[in-house]
């Protein structure tokens, strides 16, 4: 058990110190690094907030994909195939690949872009 603050209230607290107390102070020429530096942390806030066993259930859908228990890798191979038209021939595997890229796209935006449109 950790104790409080957690990740997500530290990450909270230094987002609004940077925005209430520093940018404020800083001469207008720095204040636009002061918001990437917000921008960054507002993108770990949500790593941290979405569903972190995403990437697990994606190597299992893989795995189920090629058939097999083993998932060290295979990120690794879906791209080589991919890259490589493996999935072009079977509709099948075809539509399989797609649906998992899609989710990893999808995956991706929830947490890179929360404002895109879905």
């Amino acid at each position: 058990m950790r104790n409080k603050p957690s990740d997500a209230q530290l990450l909270k607290a230094a987002r609004q110190t940077v925005l209430d107390r520093l940018v404020p102070r800083l001469p207008e020429s720095c204040r636009e690094d002061a918001l990437l530096v917000v921008q960054a942390i507002d993108h770990v806030y949500r790593r941290l907030q979405s569903d972190a066993g995403w990437p697990a259930l994606v190597r299992e859908r893989l795995a189920a994909l090629y058939g097999t228990a083993a998932t060290d890798g295979i990120e690794d191979r879906f791209a080589t195939d991919l890259r490589e038209g493996a999935f072009e021939a079977d509709a099948c595997a075809r539509g399989k690949a797609r649906d998992i890229l899609r989710e990893i796209a999808a995956r991706k935006l929830a947490e890179d872009n929360p404002d895109y449109p879905r």
